[in-house]
C-alpha cells in the first residue's frame, strides 16, 4: 500500500469471520499518542463489553471530542 497506505484489520462477531479495510485518504496525519489514546478507548471498551459503543454516532461524537485533547499517554 505504500507509505500513505493504512489498513484497519478485525474479526466480525457474528459470524465469526475476518473482516478489513484500506484506506489512504486522511486530512492530516496522527502522531503515535493518538494512536495510544485509540488503543486505550479501545481496551476500556472491550473490558466494559461495550464495543457497541462505537456504533453510536453521538456517543462516539462525544467521546472523540473529549479524547482530541489528549495525544499521549
Amino acid at each position: 500500500m505504500g507509505r500513505d497506505g493504512c489498513s484497519l484489520q478485525g474479526i466480525v462477531r457474528h459470524p465469526y469471520e475476518p473482516w478489513s479495510v484500506r484506506y489512504t485518504q486522511h486530512e492530516r496525519g496522527y502522531t503515535g499518542g493518538y494512536v495510544i489514546v485509540l488503543k486505550a478507548l479501545l481496551d476500556r471498551l472491550t473490558e466494559a463489553k461495550a464495543l457497541d459503543r462505537l456504533g453510536d454516532a453521538e456517543w462516539l461524537g462525544a467521546a472523540v471530542a473529549k479524547l482530541s485533547s489528549y495525544t499521549s499517554w
